[in-house]
């Protein structure tokens, strides 16, 4: 009556996720069914080489890199599981194309049991790769080391509720020739069931905005002049 299920998925994108799942079936008069209180015995293992392929479900809206890791081990019984593991990013990035923000140079540290969900460590340490439109704009003054955004803080897996920590040093936000902007700070964000509530004090070590040129006044196709 023992009964094992087994995960493997391998593919030069998405990498390769395997795991078993063991539990046992209990017959009842003539046929075999699973209750609420069989055991439950599992392992799974994760190991993304890249993230860039789910850039390509965003239509271009954002790109993302770099690779995960993880493994998840189950427990308790099929009617109450019990999850814990961890998961772990190198190399990480994330660009919003159109708004122009650009984080890279991302790690993670995160695990989860039954309950909680901790992230013991999320750090993007980002070079300035982009030169503002204005010469005047001190740019190596600011950027001769990366800018930095760490944060950490622990969410309840049943409801979200939680609490993120986050603090930046001279983080270069917006890379784009005509939106550049550096931000030092920090902040807490604080989840609950109903929003989420930011509270933030940034400052703006530097920053460089082209306003876009107005078109000339035009008439209406209703207007005719005599």
């Amino acid at each position: 009556n023992a009964v094992q299920a087994t995960l493997d998925v391998r593919g030069p994108e998405v990498g390769t996720w395997t795991g078993s799942v063991n539990t046992r079936l209990q017959k009842s008069g003539t046929a075999w069914a699973l209750p609420p209180s069989a055991p439950l015995e599992g392992q799974f293992t994760l190991n993304m080489a890249s993230l860039e392929w789910l850039s390509r479900l965003s239509e271009g809206q954002f790109a993302l890199g770099g690779k995960l890791t993880g493994n998840v081990a189950l427990s308790g019984t099929v009617g109450k599981p019990v999850a814990s593991g961890r998961v772990n990013g190198e190399e990480l990035a994330v660009t919003l194309v159109e708004q122009g923000v650009s984080l890279s140079g991302g790690s993670l540290d995160a695990s989860f049991d039954r309950d909680v969900m901790r992230v013991n460590r999320l750090e993007f340490v980002s070079a300035n790769k982009v030169q503002p439109g204005s010469p005047r704009v001190p740019v190596e003054r600011f950027t001769q080391t990366p800018g930095r955004l760490t944060a950490s803080g622990e969410f309840a897996l049943a409801t979200g509720v939680g609490a993120l920590n986050f603090e930046a040093d001279r983080l270069p936000i917006l890379q784009r020739a005509d939106r550049w902007l550096l931000l030092s700070g920090k902040g807490e964000a604080n989840a609950n069931k109903n929003d989420i509530r930011l509270d933030a004090d940034f400052g703006v070590d530097s920053g460089y905005f082209e306003m876009p040129d107005a078109a000339p006044p035009a008439l209406g196709d209703d207007v005719v002049i005599i």
